[in-house]
């Protein structure tokens, strides 16, 4: 059956490795997607907000989910149930091809990330996250642009594949070069042209 449903944040919307039966619609609020979440380095992969939708393609192919989806914040979700979703295909193919396009973007944007990953240096993975981001969460604020996740450092640090330590030793890099401020999980992007550059501009130095 599908319900409109409040989640509180930390809560679980979806576990790796479960079988799903029901899509979720992000109505209200925000939430993240992570993988190796028990393990020692879990790594956030993505932050879905209002209109996203996550769950199609473990329910479509019918396979284990394949990462966690937890709440960031307060958030309203629209489950919705296998049965349900079937019969408005039926009645729709085109959903079908709707649904598929976004796991299929997403495929492609793991695999960039994979290889990013890879070749880049710390700076650059944040910065690539943090331009990322800007851009579909982000709030203009004057000459700023908040980006408001409430993720914590450690959470950067699972953004970025890395420690607590590399991630506050960046940002306070970033903050002295007049970049960024950070408050109470909040990032103030001052200038957004100076981490689209290192974003752009991946290195092959080490983590320190």
């Amino acid at each position: 059956m599908s319900a409109f449903e409040e989640v509180r944040p930390g809560v679980s919307i979806v576990r790796e490795g479960n079988i799903g039966t029901s899509i979720f619609v992000v109505v209200e609020g925000r939430v993240k997607i992570e993988i190796g979440r028990g393990s020692s380095e879990p790594l956030l992969l993505e932050v879905l907000g209002s209109g996203e939708v996550s769950g199609k393609l473990s329910l479509l192919a019918q396979r284990p989910r394949s990462a966690d989806v937890i709440a960031l914040e307060t958030t309203t979700l629209l489950r919705i149930d296998h049965r349900d979703l079937r019969a408005a295909i039926v009645r729709n193919p085109t959903l079908a091809l709707a649904l598929l396009e976004t796991p299929a973007r997403r495929i492609i944007v793991f695999g960039e990330l994979v290889r990013f990953f890879a070749a880049a240096d710390l700076e650059s993975r944040i910065a690539r996250r943090v331009s990322a981001w800007a851009e579909v969460h982000g709030v203009r604020r004057a000459q700023d642009v908040v980006l408001d996740l409430g993720l914590t450092q450690r959470e950067w640090a699972h953004v970025a594949g890395t420690s607590r330590e590399s991630v506050s030793r960046l940002v306070r890099s970033w903050s002295e070069r007049d970049w960024i401020s950070r408050r109470e999980g909040r990032l103030e992007i001052h200038d957004r042209d100076s981490t689209r550059e290192v974003a752009a501009n991946a290195g092959l130095r080490p983590d320190t």
